[in-house]
């Protein structure tokens, strides 16, 4: 008899690599000018997990709430312009975070 699979939850760089590229892809469409598709992409189910991981480390706690924060207004933005101030922000927050946890150097594309 075969064993249930169980569905596990992704690791912790897993998490990180999938936000990295999903704010690649963010922001690539926001320099296309399409705002809507970009605050699409910055709400995926990826927000959920990176909010999951940031708060099981105790390492970079300001910096993964700054990139958060940064995806939260992101998301809420009317303007392509503040929309790329934000992007920016979020960016260079997961950045640091990433660099405090010591996992940048295990991701591609940040």
């Amino acid at each position: 008899m075969r064993e249930p699979r169980t569905e596990t939850a992704p690791s912790f760089a897993a998490v990180l690599q999938t936000a990295v590229n999903a704010l690649s892809k963010t922001g690539f469409l926001l320099a296309a000018g399409q705002l809507d598709e970009a605050k699409t992409t910055a709400e995926g189910p990826w927000v959920g997990d990176l909010k999951r991981v940031a708060a099981s480390v105790g390492t970079g706690a300001a910096a993964s709430a700054s990139a958060l924060s940064a995806v939260a207004r992101l998301q809420r933005s009317t303007s392509l312009e503040q929309a790329k101030k934000d992007y920016v922000a979020a960016v260079g927050a997961l950045e640091e975070f990433c660099a405090l946890a010591g996992v940048a150097n295990k991701l591609k594309g940040l």
